[in-house]
């Protein structure tokens, strides 16, 4: 499956494997919500209501099924991470010794944290994303705070250390694939979060799926403004931003990947499911500001179409640095995060036995993490 994503097997596969079990997972409703605005771009919402974190999960794609199995396997991510039956070790980083291989403070840390090289931590055991020499054989390490994922209100005092994320948690067909997955996401968010030049694509010049994508904005009377960003891992990525009068809110998307037209067109949808949530409404974390403060007059939205329009001058150059084989991208998007990090790219491996759905969550120490 290449088409909008790169897949192992089809979205209609995907879901056949997953829905037995849907039920024991808590996802009671799945909903087709791409009729409650006019764009036309397929979004999906999949409802597991007595999830710890979000309970209603987003899906999007080039067609139905799709948004559907990305609806459903987002939320079965979060499931897993929630309910991660991990075995801890109660130790500190000087404890650890050798077997740290990276300052945990270079993991997203807490507001005023206080962490140090002796603070007593639980630590989750992890993997290395690249194969390593065979004599070492060193167990991995990361702090459990910083990956568990659980909103509930408990009755203890504790002292923040980290900011625990979504940011690189991902599912897939196969290991490989979620691996892959993951890794993308974390060089996504680490580039939205740097300063890389953000060029203005001409959306007329966008051809095949992504340019069909950019059409239905354009039918649909949506302002359209896509920027090609630059980065030091050499890989696509792209935010794009609507806007339009009957809305009259920025809702953006961003998507990144080692084929441009994947990563433009997850942009593309992204920023319209962006806009779907807030219509529908129901999503967990969704700001007032949308609905109030963050309305722009009519004379604001055509000022700022215009100056979209009059800076789009590029014209959309595809580019594929895929390989032949999942396994060939994980390589190449790991080695690169290495080397702009200097610290390996590491995974706690979520799959469960019983269930059997691939669910990794990818970190790397010293990127950055933004949420969009």
């Amino acid at each position: 499956m290449r088409a909008g994503t790169h897949r192992t097997v089809p979205p209609d596969e995907t879901l056949s494997r997953v829905a037995p079990h849907l039920p024991r997972i808590g996802i009671t409703r799945i909903a087709d919500i791409t009729g409650l605005d006019h764009i036309g771009i397929p979004v999906w919402q999949a409802c597991r209501p007595m999830s710890t974190t979000l309970s209603v999960s987003q899906g999007k794609g080039l067609t139905d099924a799709l948004a559907k199995a990305s609806a459903v396997m987002e939320s079965i991510e979060l499931w897993h991470a929630e309910t991660a039956g991990i075995s801890v070790r109660r130790d500190t980083a000087e404890g650890l010794g050798s077997e740290l291989t990276y300052d945990p403070r270079r993991l997203p840390l807490a507001y005023g944290s206080l962490l140090t090289a002796r603070t007593r931590l639980d630590w989750a055991p992890a993997k290395p994303v690249l194969p390593g020499p065979r004599d070492d054989e060193r167990p991995r390490w990361l702090p459990y705070e910083a990956i568990r994922l659980d909103g509930t209100v408990r009755d203890r005092w504790t002292v923040p250390l980290f900011r625990p994320s979504t940011n690189g948690l991902a599912s897939g067909n196969t290991l490989e694939e979620a691996l892959l997955h993951g890794l993308l996401e974390v060089v996504e968010r680490d580039v939205l979060a740097s300063d890389g030049e953000r060029v203005p694509i001409l959306p007329g010049s966008v051809g095949g799926y992504p340019g069909e994508l950019v059409q239905r904005f354009h039918d649909a009377g949506i302002s359209l403004r896509i920027e090609d960003i630059g980065n030091v891992y050499r890989l696509p990525c792209f935010k794009a931003l609507i806007l339009s009068h009957d809305f009259p809110v920025v809702f953006r998307g961003s998507g990144c990947h080692t084929d441009s037209d994947v990563a433009l067109s997850r942009a593309l949808t992204e920023a319209a499911q962006s806009r779907l949530t807030a219509i529908a409404g129901a999503r967990d974390d969704l700001p007032g500001s949308i609905y109030t403060s963050a309305r722009i007059s009519h004379a604001g939205i055509d000022a700022r179409a215009a100056r979209w329009a009059a800076a789009a001058k590029t014209p959309y150059g595809r580019r594929d640095d895929s390989g032949t084989s999942v396994r060939a991208d994980i390589d190449l998007v790991a080695t690169r995060l290495l080397t702009r990090t200097r610290a390996e790219p590491i995974y706690v491996d979520h799959t469960r036995p019983d269930v059997g759905i691939p669910v990794v969550h990818v970190v790397v120490p010293g990127t950055a993490r933004r949420e969009h």
